[in-house]
């Protein structure tokens, strides 16, 4: 894997430490992004992570879904926040590989997708396959084309940035 990485601190470091040694050092959070705008290659590569490490992959999308289907729009929020937090904390201690995460950008959920996972990550150790990019500092879901687009400065957990 070909990358490069920050620490939670947001000192860039080189990609040569595997994931699981960066989940080990990153302290308060336990929790490290593999960024990447194409979906079909993060997807690969999470998948191949979670084999070569016998990680479990936990499909974050259809479940914070099935949650919502039978919620009152206007609680689908907070639904869809403890659904995930409920999905994650099942499968602690981890280390897990979170995919499919591309529903708690809905808009209509008004929630903080980034915040979701670090908080998440406190019982749970996560790899998260995010679909976007990330330099100088910058963590960014989407491409800037994409309605749901959104930009974090400093996230405060490793990123990978897959090349």
């Amino acid at each position: 894997m070909s990358s490069s990485s920050t620490k939670s601190s947001g000192e860039t470091v080189a990609m040569g430490e595997p994931v699981a040694e960066l989940l080990a050092q990153a302290g308060f959070y336990r929790c490290v992004l593999l960024a990447h705008p194409e979906v079909a290659r993060l997807r690969r590569e999470a998948a191949r992570l979670a084999l070569a490490n016998g990680w479990p992959t936990v499909p974050i999308g259809p479940s914070v879904a099935a949650a919502l289907l039978a919620t009152p729009t206007s609680e689908r929020p907070g639904a869809a926040e403890r659904a995930c937090r409920a999905l994650l904390e099942a499968a602690r201690p981890g280390p897990v590989v979170c995919t499919d995460i591309d529903l708690l950008f809905e808009p209509s959920l008004r929630l903080d997708p980034l915040a979701v996972l670090r908080e998440a990550s406190r019982v749970t150790a996560l790899v998260v396959a995010w679909p976007g990019t990330f330099g100088d500092g910058r963590l960014a879901y989407a491409v800037p084309e994409h309605a749901h687009y959104r930009i974090w400065r400093n996230p405060e957990v490793p990123v990978s940035a897959l090349a």
